[in-house]
């Protein structure tokens, strides 16, 4: 009977430690796959398809186990917890039906109802003490692995480390700063090797928050340790703590201290240095209060509602023009012409904006509900992890407040409900109401439909984001095609697997126009503008588009568009008045030329030279003239090139000077 037990009981513990591996999760981005190009942001499918791959594997390992209760939730949990996080799911289901582009509201609908089903996974692991011990023990390695990577880049490449490498461990970092608690209250709790190995993994991941110079983490991350070290002193043993504490205190400090050393002679290389107030940084912190105003614009348009699930970019035109309208002259509107704000930088504003009040009120629930889990005991002595999914989770909800990421990053959104699903477990609500009359439970019985449904919502996932996957890759393949014939089959390939990508259509309209197929061309620069690639470029090049094709009328409208949504745009302005002189409208051109040097005169001046005589005529005359800015220095810098091809185009005699 003994080989027959120990079956029986592999049988039954295996699902829990293979969903106690969620952690390898935060690595999937860095898998190779298929070729991606570089110029799409905002498409994590690899995340998503192996989140979807994961927890399709881990239902169907607990549905083959033996019919035990796999969990039970009391009454206060599954209000608190379950129930807002499952109405909030269904109205963003429900917000397709409105939504400009429904391909997004069904991503964020099937990006949400995993978490749910995480959620509902995770709580067996965290109930049980060696899967528990499994999972904490694999987070720690995945973040060793991710530290070890990022110092190694950081060190190796410093001279990128404003460019490319902030870009690729920023998500990270917020992840590694929800997580950081769990591994400070293990290197107070642990004795020896065990404490000394999850100090290491607290120290690795603040490093990785120092180290992407992202100032939203650094803060979020500061309250995070002292909101972790002050509930230790009131609420645990003070003496028993207080020499660790001081010691892990001691070596965050210090890692503060060392991470501040500038190892390039490039600026803004420590975090600090992005505090002390440089243009860029001062562009990056003005430019969350442009987002934030879209976001609130967005949500004027439709306040019960929403515009729809991930429909911030889809609105984006239209709430950026009503902001223009409101302050043509604020300067803030100078900042993110060239810029596609795919997210708000600020979770509960973009929430607000695509799901509306109603939205708004769910998720507010279901915050609420995690955060009330810590209140109810505040009197009595409380764990460890328990204070540390307390300060985890508020260190996410503060970075959310300025972060494009939050739980629009898959492995983010698994840090905190991993986080609340301790909350939930260390602060034994199940102990409230534990009898099966109080309480709900899994138990899988016979025609059960819940497996089912989340059977059906990975299978989604998975399908959803393996188009997504193979789409990129045709998009990927049209880019680097020197064939026109073949490109364009690529960029057909990507549009029938996406038809709602804005992405596909604005490159395959700007390959048209390039190939001087602008008739084409319009409809695809149209419709990706309408779906949020509305950059100053990309209306530029519609508005070249239609006049090369003969329709001045169609073209002028797209420019009078184009500067009510970005009224202090010196090239759009410029580009305008020479539109307007060019056709014979010459009072209306000086007004616009009028405009555009009260918001920047030299930028004015020298895209005016471009546009009139060339960019030859502007480079001699830079020379002579200190009031011009150089050819190169013109801004957008995209600009110059969406320009030139206008001129290759519509007077090649301006090229060939």
């Amino acid at each position: 009977m003994h080989p027959i037990n120990i079956k029986i009981s592999a049988r039954q513990t295996f699902p829990y430690f293979f969903m106690a591996c969620w952690s390898l999760l935060l690595l999937a981005n860095f898998l190779p796959t298929i070729p991606q190009p570089t110029v799409v942001i905002g498409y994590l499918w690899k995340a998503e398809f192996a989140l979807a791959a994961f927890l399709l594997g881990a239902i169907i390992f607990f549905l083959r186990s033996p019919k035990e209760t796999l969990a039970r939730f009391s009454r206060k949990e599954f209000f608190l917890i379950i129930l807002p996080l499952l109405l909030f799911t269904i109205w963003s289901g429900f917000s397709i039906f409105w939504a400009e582009s429904q391909r997004d509201a069904v991503h964020h609908t099937l990006l949400w109802a995993c978490y749910l089903v995480f959620y509902l996974l995770i709580r067996h692991v965290v109930d049980k003490p060696k899967p528990l011990a499994a999972s904490i023990k694999i987070t720690g390695l995945v973040l060793l692995t991710l530290g070890a990577a990022c110092i190694a880049e950081y060190v190796n490449n410093p001279e990128q480390v404003s460019a490319f490498f902030t870009f690729r461990y920023y998500k990270y970092a917020e992840a590694s700063i929800t997580l950081l608690p769990v591994f400070l209250a293990l290197a107070l709790h642990l004795r020896k090797r065990m404490a000394l190995l999850s100090g290491a993994v607290a120290i690795v991941a603040w490093l990785i928050a120092l180290l992407c110079l992202s100032r939203t983490v650094f803060i979020s991350g500061v309250i995070c340790v002292a909101l972790f070290f002050a509930l230790v002193f009131f609420l645990q043993d003070r003496k028993k703590h207080l020499r660790k504490s001081m010691v892990m205190i001691g070596l965050l400090a210090v890692c503060v201290l060392i991470s501040q050393i500038n190892l390039s002679a490039g600026e803004e290389n420590t975090t600090l240095e992005r505090f002390k107030g440089s243009e860029h940084t001062q562009t990056s912190f003005r430019s969350r209060f442009l987002f934030w105003g879209i976001a609130v614009e967005a949500f004027k348009e439709s306040p019960l509602v929403g515009v729809g699930g991930d429909n911030y970019l889809s609105a984006y035109p239209i709430a950026r023009e009503r902001l223009s309208t409101q302050d043509p002259e604020n300067p803030v509107l100078e900042i993110g012409e060239a810029v596609l704000p795919e997210r708000a930088h600020n979770e509960y504003l973009q929430v607000l904006s695509e799901l509306g009040i109603i939205g708004a009120a769910l998720f507010a629930w279901l915050l609420i509900g995690i955060g009330s889990l810590f209140f109810p005991i505040r009197n009595k002595r409380v764990s460890l992890l328990s204070i540390a999914a307390f300060a985890g989770g508020i260190a996410f909800l503060v970075s959310s407040m300025a972060s494009s990421y939050s739980f629009r990053v898959p492995a983010n959104g698994l840090c905190f409900f991993f986080l609340a699903a301790l909350a939930a477990r260390h602060l034994r609500l199940r102990a409230e109401n534990s009898t099966a009359e109080h309480g709900y439970d899994l138990k899988v019985k016979k025609f059960d439909l819940r497996p089912v449904f989340a059977l059906i919502i990975c299978a989604a996932m998975l399908v959803f984001s393996s188009v997504r996957g193979a789409s990129l890759m045709y998009l990927e393949f049209a880019l680097r095609s020197s064939d026109e014939t073949q490109s364009e089959r690529f960029y057909k390939n990507a549009i029938a697997l996406d038809k709602e990508n804005a992405a596909f259509r604005y490159y395959y309209g700007v390959e048209l126009y390039n190939n001087k197929r602008t008739d084409e061309a319009i409809p695809h620069l149209r419709f990706a503008i309408g779906r949020g690639i509305a950059t100053s470029v990309a209306y530029f090049n519609l508005a070249s588009a239609q006049n090369i094709s003969r329709k001045p009328v169609e073209a002028r409208n797209t420019f009078a568009e184009a500067v009510r949504i970005y009224p202090r745009s010196a090239f759009l302005r410029t580009s305008f008045a020479a539109f307007l002189k060019e056709n014979g409208d010459e009072a209306a051109s000086q007004v616009e030329y009028e405009t555009a040097l009260r918001v920047n005169p030299e930028q004015t001046k020298s895209w005016w030279l471009a546009h009139t005589v060339g960019f030859t005529e502007l480079s001699k005359a830079e020379n002579d003239n200190k009031g011009l800015v150089k050819a190169m220095d013109l801004q957008p810098a995209e600009a110059i090139y969406a320009l030139l091809d206008f001129q290759r185009q519509f007077n090649p005699n301006l090229v060939r000077r």
